[in-house]
């Protein structure tokens, strides 16, 4: 194994005893099998013990007996003999209780149309087994994160696993550009240029919080994540996820507290600043940087039939006049952002045809509103009415509130958005507390951009679904309705 695989196992397991302490450090296990699983990254996708685990389970595994071993440590047996106590505890007053009936409401819906609608059900199943495996996972972080520090460990981890991706990109070469965008690289859920660059949304609101308050080595930290991230999402060139970043911020300046408001403004003034930075880095990047460090160098032939890069230091580079310019088909960014309105009304273009899509989508939901189970559009019964539009090949229906209408109902749908609308609610008391800190406000004030930012994306893809919405969840009930059990709990170590 490399030095850097022998360090990554070495700080699995020194994490891993830390969990059965405090289970808080359980979620920062599980980011760090999730940023930096080993068979996805050159210093461990060839070594036989680490590729041998499916390490993010055993992770989840770990995170769900630490809690179980603290609330047994509590006492929490005594609150299960007492029904009303219980369910007192367990399902809080407010809207965290609507987020977790919501929750068991979409789960147990999700299972019935599987098992009573879905007309094939192998086929469905992985999508079932999704869901239920990251409301499982929300749950799980709320009752983890107990106390304020819990909830910034938990927000400092994402931010080092952004860090450790940029790093990764920019640094080492991870990834390839292809047709000017950074494809296969990343987690296992967002390892092309769309799924990436909704994560990178995730995480840009978290890192611009962490820059207006704490210690300078943590704004120091956030800022050159900040940097990280903006040049990776910038390389992903995905115009869905850039129109939400820019709705999100414009919206929540709008609404965020007055005291609050002044720093998104400037955030609002930094992203554009750095955006514009990062939009003629091209030209500059390879010049400040590592000669290796920019993805758009990486020659596409240089993969080996395993995918994999082998060593960086023995990458070929290609000079400034080889390279492609970035943006889809050869356009730059700014190009593909302004050519929105004319695609429109082009069927045959990208924006075009995803319109068909929908249609395609509407049509079958008029057949189906109860639903047809997991991946019923894009592998089950589709394909007809993408036929009907003129589209003959498979395709997904590219929206996220039509994808989860078509796979678990209308009724689905409905739940989904109570579920944002109450989340959204419990941030927006968060961040207008005056009782709470400000380094919580500014958490709650960046999930909350996150939020509104993933809604505003599902209209490109299916978004919602994805798992750090169910992170935010998590969180969110963690802030604002903390479990809390047996003894008295202490601040977080």
């Amino acid at each position: 194994m490399t030095v850097i695989a022998w360090l990554w196992l070495a700080g699995f397991l020194t994490i891993a005893g830390l969990a059965l302490r405090r289970p808080a450090w359980a979620a920062s296990l599980y980011f760090l099998t999730y940023f930096a699983l080993p068979k996805f990254w050159w210093w461990g996708r060839d070594s036989e013990l680490l590729g041998a685990w499916r390490w993010n389970l055993i992770a989840g595994v770990i995170l769900a007996l630490a809690i179980a071993i603290d609330l047994a440590r509590r006492g929490a047996w005594r609150i299960a003999l007492t029904p009303g106590r219980a369910f007192e505890t367990l399902a809080p007053r407010g809207p965290a209780r609507w987020i977790l009936i919501l929750f068991a409401a979409m789960a147990a819906n999700a299972i019935l149309v599987h098992l009573l609608l879905a007309p094939e059900p192998e086929i469905g199943r992985p999508a079932l087994i999704y869901l239920i495996k990251h409301t499982g996972l929300a749950v799980l972080i709320w009752a983890a994160l107990r106390h304020p520090g819990d909830q910034q460990r938990f927000v400092d981890s994402l931010l080092a696993g952004a860090c450790y991706l940029g790093v990764a990109v920019v640094v080492f070469g991870e990834g390839e550009m292809i047709n000017g965008r950074l494809e296969h690289v990343g987690p296992a859920n967002a390892r092309e240029a769309n799924d990436l660059a909704a994560l990178l949304l995730a995480i840009l609101p978290l890192a611009w919080g962490a820059l207006f308050h704490g210690r300078w080595p943590r704004r120091v930290f956030a800022l050159g994540t900040l940097i990280l991230t903006l040049r990776m999402l910038y390389l992903c060139n995905s115009r869905g996820t850039y129109v939400s970043a820019a709705l999100a911020i414009l919206a929540l300046v709008a609404i965020m507290p007055r005291d609050l408001r002044k720093s998104w403004i400037a955030f609002a003034t930094l992203c554009v600043l750095a955006l514009g930075g990062v939009a003629v880095s091209n030209a500059v990047w390879p010049r400040i940087a590592i000669p290796l460090a920019d993805p758009q160098l990486a020659d596409r032939s240089e993969l080996d039939p395993s995918g994999s890069r082998g060593d960086p230091a023995t990458r070929r580079t290609q000079l400034p006049e080889e390279r492609e310019p970035a943006g889809h088909t050869g356009s730059s960014t700014l190009e593909r952002l302004g050519a929105i309105p004319g695609e429109l009304a082009d069927k045959t273009s990208a924006s075009g045809k995803r319109l068909r899509f929908w249609q395609a989508g509407l049509a079958m939901l008029r057949d189906y509103p109860l639903g047809s189970g997991g991946h019923s559009f894009l592998e089950v019964r589709g394909a007809p009415y993408l036929a009907q539009v003129g589209v003959y090949v498979p395709r997904s229906v590219h929206n996220g509130y039509l994808d989860e209408a078509l796979d678990w109902g209308l009724q689905a749908l409905i739940l989904r958005l109570a579920l944002c609308a109450a989340i959204g609610l419990m941030l927006w008391r968060i961040a207008h507390s005056p009782s709470r800190a400000t380094r919580e406000r500014l958490d709650a004030s960046a999930f909350g951009a996150i939020l509104l930012g993933l809604m505003a994306s599902s209209w490109f893809g299916d978004r919602l679904h994805l798992e750090w919405f169910y992170w935010l969840a998590g969180w969110t009930l963690a802030a604002g309705a903390p479990l809390k059990l047996g003894r008295r709990e202490t601040a977080a170590p």
